[in-house]
């Protein structure tokens, strides 16, 4: 007998140890199991009966799920801003991982907006909708957009300062231009043909780009300061890119224009220091001014002779520092290939550049 007492005590002690917390335990919303600081719920209700949780760590969304309304997760901005608001004892700022349904349709406004320690989240196959600032100021380390999400809206993960990957699936339409402001630290990207417009705001720790074909435009700024960017495939699907897209990118060193390109925009290329190499394809009519100023690097060029207009320094000179200020110089033995009587040949005339005739095929 006093054995049988004695296990069944310790089999008491074990449960209580567990500590699970149920909100109603006929049909309990969520089940709080305290050892792994795991919330997991059933289905998520309007109230904030599970927010007296302390500290949980860990969210799991079960089956049947199919929204996350506004505000649902959202953390204290006080801990974000903490001389401006003080913090008002919400506990969603210790929540580090999400693991979301395959039900789930939308993701609601700032559904997990001031989630300062959300490292990861799965977005699963079913996700329809994400909405505005629905990640704002989170930590996540990386992402992966199904592509049943068909627009990422604006701000939808502005300051996730710490997100370093993002991955976009084929599906994906449309991505807002502050969709990833404030992510400095990017440093991989990849865009699906079925975004047809790509705009990007200049990550400065972007290491690697891939474009893949059917994108049509590279809005203006696009790749805009991302100085640690060696390279970048620009497929022959694009027809558009917008001016001072590859702005001061420093790192890059070669880049191959696409067929249907039509048309080089101002300070294309300014401030690329280490590009040598270009290739201009034969459906360019007009290089426009300061395309690839300050290109330090660039020795010589070949210019189709489907080039009829070329712009005030659009190649050939770099900025020397005189004083206080800077001026433009010619870059020394710049070498410009193209066939006689073409606007190449012009501009080498009147910039006084070496010209090296093409003979006709």
């Amino acid at each position: 007998m006093k054995r049988l007492i004695t296990l069944l005590l310790t089999i008491c002690v074990m449960i209580t140890s567990i500590s699970i917390i149920t909100a109603n335990a006929e049909e309990p919303e969520y089940i709080y199991d305290s050892t792994t600081r795991t919330l997991t719920f059933n289905e998520l209700r309007y109230n904030d009966t599970w927010r007296e949780i302390e500290y949980p760590e860990n969210i799991v969304l079960n089956s049947g799920i199919t929204s996350i309304d506004d505000w649902t997760f959202s953390g204290d901005m006080g801990y974000v801003f903490p001389d401006l608001i003080p913090s008002g004892g919400n506990h969603c700022h210790r929540i580090k991982t999400v693991k979301l349904p395959n039900t789930l349709k939308k993701i609601g406004y700032n559904a997990f907006a001031y989630c300062i320690s959300l490292e990861k989240i799965n977005l699963p196959n079913s996700l329809k909708e994400i909405d505005n600032d629905a990640f704002l100021f989170c930590n996540l380390k990386e992402i992966n957009f199904p592509g049943s999400v068909k627009k990422i809206q604006w701000g939808a993960f502005d300051s996730c300062k710490n997100l370093k990957k993002v991955f976009i699936n084929e599906g994906v339409e449309e991505i807002h231009p502050f969709a990833f402001a404030g992510c400095y630290n990017i440093e991989k990207i990849s865009i699906p043909g079925s975004v047809k417009k790509f705009t990007g705001i200049g990550w400065k720790k972007l290491k690697k780009a891939t474009l893949k074909n059917g994108i049509e435009e590279l809005v203006d700024r696009s790749f805009y300061n991302c100085v640690k960017l060696p390279s970048i495939v620009l497929p022959n699907s694009i027809n558009k890119i917008g001016k001072e897209s590859f702005y001061n990118c420093d790192s890059l060193k070669t880049i191959k224009l696409p067929k249907k390109l039509k048309e080089i925009e101002s300070k294309l290329f300014y401030s690329c220091n280490k590009l040598n190499k270009v290739t201009i394809q034969k459906k360019v009519t007009n290089i426009k001014k300061y395309a690839f100023d300050n290109c330090k690097s660039l020795k010589k060029i070949k210019i189709p002779k489907s080039v009829k207009k070329i712009g005030k320094k659009a190649f050939g000179y770099k900025l020397k520092k005189s004083g206080s200020s800077y001026k433009r110089v010619r870059i020394k033995d710049f070498t410009i290939k193209s066939y006689k009587g073409t606007a190449a040949e012009k501009y080498a005339k009147k910039n006084k550049f070496k010209f090296v005739a093409l003979k006709k095929k």
